[in-house]
């Protein structure tokens, strides 16, 4: 690899070029890495996976119903806290928002 010195002249930049090979094969062993993992998330059925589209969603927990519908923490527990809205499910100390009660829900309230 060439490189231009302070002085403004052409110089061999090898260390660079070392930098740079070992870069592009760290980006391969990453790409090969990424594509088992995700050969072995299909063969498990993605159990591993962290994210679920809200669409796969039956209950939202209350960081996702904020985010669903762009409303803070305090709103929306204040909107679980009544159960005669008919999308409050509580499972124990928590509560949960079921989607598509809630999408309902939020169709009524367009006036």
């Amino acid at each position: 690899m060439t490189a231009w010195d302070a002085n403004g002249s052409l110089h061999e930049n090898y260390t660079a070029y070392a930098s740079l090979r070992s870069l592009t094969d760290l980006l391969c062993e990453i790409k090969k890495i990424v594509e088992g993992d995700e050969v072995m998330q299909q063969g498990m059925g993605n159990r591993n996976a962290d994210y679920i589209p809200f669409e796969d969603k039956a209950l939202l927990s209350v960081k996702e119903m904020c985010v669903y519908l762009s409303i803070g923490q305090t709103k929306c527990r204040e909107l679980l806290a009544d159960p005669a809205n008919g999308f409050t499910v509580r499972i124990g100390n928590r509560l949960y928002a079921h989607r598509k009660n809630l999408d309902n829900w939020l169709k009524n309230q367009i006036y």
